[in-house]
C-alpha cells in the first residue's frame, strides 16, 4: 500500500521543515511545505494529499481556517489543525470547517502519530461511505420500478425517474413534500394509505391500490411495498416505497 500523503501548511520555515522531517520518519509522503494560501492551493491540486496538517495562525490576512475550508470545498481534502491558540473564539471558527482533529503546540511525536492515524482512518471510512452512497444512489435512480425515500417525518428526500412518471411529480416538486401528498393511493378499504403503517407500526407493508397522479391525471393501478428504515436502536428514521403498475 502506498504511503499516505500529508501536506504541511506552515509559514514558519523552521517549524515546517521539522514537521516534514518528523512525518517522513513516520513513513508518510510529504510534499514541500506550503507557506501561504497560494502555495497550499497549488501544491494540494498537484499532489492530491490524503490529509493537510494546517497551522491555524498564518501571517497575512488569510489564516489557516480559511485555507482549510477552501481545500475542503475545492478538493475534498480533510485537515488536522496545528495551533498554539485554544481560545473559544478560534475553536468556534475552526469547527465550521469540520476538521479531523486538533494538535495543540507544543506536541510530541506520539501525539502527532496518533492524531494523524485517527484522521487517516476517518478519511478512509468517509471515502468508503461516499462510494457506497454513490453506488446506492445510482442503483436507486436506475431501478425500473418507482422508488421514493423519505426522512423520519415522512417527507420525500429522493424520487427516481419511474416514480416521477407514475406520480406526476418531478423530483424538484416532490422533494420535502409529505409522502402522502405525492403518493396518493386509494385501496378497496377506502382512502387510508396503507403506507402509514410503516410509520405507525414500523413494519413492512404491502401496497396495492389506485394511485392518483398529480394535476388530475387518470388513476393508475399499482402494487408494491413500503419498508421502514430503522436505526440501531430500532427507531424508524424513514421509509423506502417501491411500486409499479399492476400487470
Amino acid at each position: 500500500m502506498a504511503a499516505a500523503t500529508i501536506l504541511v501548511v506552515e509559514d514558519e520555515s523552521i517549524v515546517g521543515m521539522d514537521l516534514r522531517r518528523r512525518l517522513s520518519a513516520m513513513g508518510y509522503s510529504v510534499p514541500p511545505v506550503a507557506a501561504s494560501r497560494e502555495d497550499a492551493l497549488r501544491t494540494a491540486a498537484e499532489t492530491r494529499p490524503d490529509l493537510v496538517l494546517m497551522d491555524i495562525r498564518l501571517k497575512g490576512y488569510v489564516d489557516g481556517i480559511e485555507i482549510a475550508g477552501k481545500l475542503r470545498e475545492m478538493l475534498d481534502v480533510p485537515h488536522v489543525y496545528l495551533t498554539a491558540y485554544s481560545d473559544p473564539a478560534t475553536l468556534a471558527r475552526a469547527k465550521v470547517t469540520e476538521p479531523f482533529g486538533y494538535i495543540v503546540k507544543p506536541f510530541d511525536d506520539e501525539t502527532l502519530r496518533r492524531t494523524l492515524e485517527m484522521a487517516l482512518y476517518r478519511r478512509q471510512k468517509e471515502r468508503q461511505l461516499k462510494q457506497s452512497e454513490a453506488c446506492l444512489k445510482t442503483t436507486f435512480h436506475c431501478a425500473s420500478e418507482g422508488l421514493i425515500a423519505t426522512d423520519d417525518n415522512g417527507r420525500v428526500v429522493l424520487m427516481n425517474r419511474t416514480a416521477e412518471d407514475l406520480t406526476g411529480w418531478s423530483r424538484e416538486e416532490g422533494r420535502t413534500r409529505d409522502l402522502f401528498e405525492v403518493l396518493q393511493v386509494v385501496t378497496q378499504a377506502g382512502a387510508q394509505n396503507p403506507v402509514r403503517a410503516v410509520f405507525d407500526k414500523g413494519v413492512e407493508t404491502p401496497l396495492t391500490g389506485l394511485l392518483q397522479p398529480a394535476h388530475g391525471g387518470h388513476q393508475i393501478a399499482i402494487t408494491g411495498n413500503a419498508t421502514p428504515i430503522v436505526d440501531d436502536l430500532g427507531n424508524v428514521t424513514g421509509a423506502v416505497v417501491a411500486f409499479g403498475k399492476t400487470i
